[in-house]
């Protein structure tokens, strides 16, 4: 999928934010297109992510071609490289399955004070919270999920502007939708301390275990009763959440993963 968002300014923004880098004394001008942002390339090259119904966009994806040395493709983008017509001029190609490394920011373990006031502000008492997180592209099929706890809350992530009260009231982060992809809101909710419960896949295993929350198979009733389970006994929630913060720091630290992703694109250009 070549397209991934509407935020046609927040394309822009990250173009003109990353235009010019520079690896080993050589300037890299290079060129993520959607969705690069989810696996956090954002952070290394310049990442357009223009609206599928946004021609205008779409005229300065040509333009910004016209200048990259290389061009990146993520994940189901690299299905439509013909698409991009780019003749034989154009510049090369570099291609992610976008099954590799996620980069987090690193992020403190939630406090209770700020536990408490984050619940206060949704309205909850003591009742279990789980957190929804999925890719964007999952959207429909995430929230078609239903777990039925009885007495569980349902927070999700759809409202960016209240993502930090949302993840410290939660007791659980849980990816119901199974993906190629491990959802960044996973990791970034296992970073800040929640047990992770996710859908077994290959992309999920290096995070989530029996260590840092529940990887289950996509059967009835498995995943809620791997949640009810966890949410039901806080002192195994809080040593699975210390776990996954670990984890995540550990297996998403940026900052080699930025360099490699350097590498790539400047060993790229001819």
């Amino acid at each position: 999928m070549l397209v991934s968002t509407d935020a046609d300014d927040d394309a822009r923004l990250a173009v003109d934010r990353h235009r010019w880098w520079t690896a080993a004394g050589i300037p890299v001008r290079t060129l993520a297109l959607a969705p690069g942002r989810l696996g956090g390339l954002d952070h290394v090259v310049p990442v357009l992510a223009p609206s599928v119904r946004s021609w205008s966009l779409r005229g300065v994806l040509r333009n910004e071609v016209a200048w990259a040395e290389v061009v990146v493709l993520v994940g189901p983008a690299a299905d439509r490289r013909r698409s991009l017509r780019l003749g034989p001029e154009g510049p090369p190609i570099v291609v992610d399955d976008g099954l590799g490394a996620r980069v987090v920011e690193p992020a403190p373990v939630v406090t209770p004070a700020e536990r408490t006031a984050a619940r206060r502000i949704l309205g909850l008492d003591d009742e279990p919270a789980w957190l929804l997180v999925h890719d964007a592209r999952d959207r429909s099929a995430a929230r078609s999920v239903r777990l039925d706890l009885p007495g569980a809350v349902r927070l999700d992530l759809d409202d960016r502007n209240s993502t930090e009260i949302v993840v410290a009231a939660a007791d659980v982060v849980v990816a119901p939708v199974a993906s190629a992809a491990v959802p960044l809101d996973l990791l970034a909710g296992g970073v800040r301390g929640l047990p992770m419960v996710a859908l077994d896949t290959p992309a999920v295993r290096p995070y989530v275990d029996r260590t840092t929350g529940s990887c289950v198979p996509a059967r009835s009733g498995v995943l809620a009763s791997a949640v009810a389970e966890i949410a039901a006994d806080p002192v195994r929630r809080a040593a699975m959440g210390a776990a996954a913060a670990d984890r995540v720091r550990s297996v998403a630290d940026p900052a080699p993963w930025w360099g490699a992703w350097l590498q790539r694109c400047t060993s790229a250009i001819p």
